[in-house]
């Protein structure tokens, strides 16, 4: 499946990463996200969930691990990077299945 529809996507209010995840699982697995329903891996497998954050305190980031990258929503606009590169900016990187 292209990603490709969802580049041109924008962060709002309305709009949120949370949002842009939902749309990529439901399009890639046939079913709803609905957090609380999917147990840690260690390891990603594609597709699965994937939370980011950078202290624990504070509300988590969201995206999508397809094909060896995650697919995310942040205020620049919709990013498709590698993981490695996504560890550099977060401290807490953990996926769910």
């Amino acid at each position: 499946m292209s990603l490709d529809k969802y580049f041109g996507k924008t962060w709002t209010r309305e709009y949120t990463c949370h949002s842009l995840a939902s749309e990529v699982w439901e399009d890639l697995t046939g079913r709803t996200m609905a957090i609380g329903q999917y147990e840690c891996i260690d390891e990603p497998e594609s597709p699965c969930i994937v939370f980011m954050s950078n202290n624990h305190r504070k509300d988590s980031h969201v995206g999508i691990f397809v094909d060896g990258r995650v697919i995310h929503l942040s205020v620049r606009g919709v990013q498709w990077i590698p993981v490695e590169l996504l560890k550099m900016g977060f401290k807490e990187v953990s996926f769910y299945k």
